[in-house]
């Protein structure tokens, strides 16, 4: 439970949270720095902190807080799929798909990690990969209630490129 201590690192971060959700952003960024001045080893803060800085646009500024949450919490799926993601949108593509195997190497059935390095590969041309980690990534998606990703249109791309791609001799 939490306390109502201002000086605790805790109490900032969820509150943190709270403001990002409520879409204060400004506020949320603030709360999270407190956070993590009185905790510089709070790691859901710096998920927090790098959360609330996409939400500004600043993906670059973003990016440290989720690789000091993957040094914290270096086994954290959640840890490593978020900094993969951020690595992604800065085009930074080779730390991506690291960040994703890692995330999928600790929970096989991370499904956006799954649809995401799969969406990667296919941009890759590495067709046969990217499908089966969209069909597993769909799969594991698809038993979730919240999942809205359109993975099954996406495997019907792949397996037409990765068909194409075998008739013209390519991998």
């Amino acid at each position: 439970s939490l306390r109502l201590d201002p000086h605790s690192a805790r109490v900032h971060g969820s509150l943190s949270m709270e403001l990002l959700k409520k879409g204060d952003v400004d506020l949320a960024i603030a709360s999270a720095e407190e956070a993590l001045r009185l905790d510089p080893a709070h790691g859901p803060s710096h998920a927090i902190l790098g959360q609330a800085l996409v939400a500004k646009g600043e993906i670059e500024k973003a990016l440290p807080s989720f690789e000091e949450r993957v040094r914290l919490e270096p086994a954290n799926p959640v840890a490593r799929y978020q900094a993969a993601w951020v690595n992604e949108r800065a085009g930074r593509l080779d730390p991506a798909i690291e960040g994703y195997r890692e995330a999928i190497r600790l929970k096989p059935d991370h499904a956006e990690a799954l649809c995401n390095l799969g969406l990667i590969l296919k941009a890759r041309k590495q067709y046969r990969e990217a499908l089966d980690l969209l069909e597993k990534g769909h799969a594991a998606g698809s038993r979730r209630a919240d999942w809205k990703n359109p993975s099954a249109r996406w495997i019907d791309e792949v397996r037409a490129l990765a068909e194409g791609a075998e008739r013209d001799g390519e991998k």
